[in-house]
């Protein structure tokens, strides 16, 4: 570790601020990394919680952690530091090493592109892939315990202090400002999270207060060390307002959108036998355990059906379930 953790001398290795000739120890900072990508990880399983094999957990972290933390960290926070420019003539070149996102000029003050957008994005696969929870839009799924919920985001608040004001890295003007962007985001997001849920819904809710003192932690991160307290303001109010609209009718509408197109794509294929192939006979002949007919607008809509019965009765089909008629079908005949 001599070069990495301690110098030649037996120091600390020092590295870079956002000042010239200000320095912390290089372990420090790599300490201070490691708990933005702890909770990139975390994040993620919000997406997944009871529907992944605890092995496949383990996996996943891995694989994510390598292959998209990693790379998205580079992009976006690697820069040469300020000490190694010295004058105009070497800006350009000592731009060029940097990271691909922060040449274009994306700016993340404690991890708004790193940790919550690459997090969500990565949930959002999960959840999509493994399909829904058991008894989603059946049965209540609210938090089992407020007062429980409560406490936690309370914690959470708190300890994103760390995140926003320590990613100064330097205990001057710039930590105050991320610390107190990140009390009046999160604060004036959850009061608009609240008023807006009281004129929709009726009533407001601490669970309400909750999701919006979390999307103002979320929308303030990326811009804590780069905005006024006006600034912040206005963040938390959008933050508040647009992700209340966006749980309360953005994914219901997307959810029922999936529907239509799945209803769309799988209208014209009848079904003898459950499975997903879509060859009709040749399906069987290469070893598939289902088959499927398509049947145009032009067909009786019993003929799927009686020819279904005579591929059972022939031990073409094990079992023919489900004949479903194209509505097409049922008008034409009608």
């Amino acid at each position: 570790l001599k070069g990495v953790i301690y110098n030649a001398d037996g120091f600390f290795v020092p590295t870079a601020t956002f000042s010239k000739g200000v320095v912390i120890p290089e372990l420090m900072f790599a300490m201070f990394q490691l708990t933005f990508a702890c909770i990139t990880v975390a994040l993620i399983a919000g997406g997944y919680a009871e529907r992944m094999k605890f092995k496949a957990v383990l996996l996943f972290s891995v694989l994510f952690f390598t292959f998209a933390y990693l790379p998205m960290a580079h992009m976006v926070w690697w820069w040469p530091g300020p000490d190694a420019y010295t004058g105009p003539e070497v800006v350009a070149d000592l731009n060029a090493t940097a990271g691909y996102l922060w040449q274009l000029g994306a700016l993340d003050f404690a991890g708004g592109t790193v940790v919550h957008i690459n997090a969500g994005i990565a949930g959002l696969v999960c959840a999509i892939f493994l399909g829904k929870r058991t008894g989603y839009g059946k049965t209540q799924m609210a938090p089992h315990s407020l007062t429980m919920a409560m406490i936690g985001a309370s914690m959470l608040w708190v300890g994103w202090f760390g995140f926003n004001a320590g990613s100064n890295l330097e205990a001057n003007g710039y930590a105050v400002l991320a610390l107190a962007n990140t009390i009046f985001a999160t604060a004036v997001a959850a009061l608009a999270w609240l008023f807006v849920e009281w004129i929709v819904k009726g009533k407001p809710s601490l669970l309400g207060g909750i999701s919006g003192a979390i999307a103002g932690l979320v929308g303030i991160t990326p811009a804590c060390g780069f905005v006024g307290v006006e600034g912040a303001l206005v963040i938390g109010l959008i933050a508040g307002v647009v992700c209340f609209l966006a749980v309360s009718y953005l994914t219901r509408r997307l959810r029922h959108s999936r529907r239509r197109r799945h209803r769309r794509r799988h209208s014209g294929w009848r079904v003898c036998r459950p499975g997903q192939g879509r060859r009709g006979l040749r399906d069987r002949w290469l070893g598939w355990p289902h088959l499927r007919l398509r049947l145009g607008p032009d067909h009786d809509p019993g003929e799927g059906r009686r020819y279904c019965h005579r591929l059972e009765r022939r031990g073409l089909c094990h079992r023919a379930v489900d004949l479903q008629v194209h509505r097409r079908s049922a008008r034409h005949r009608r």
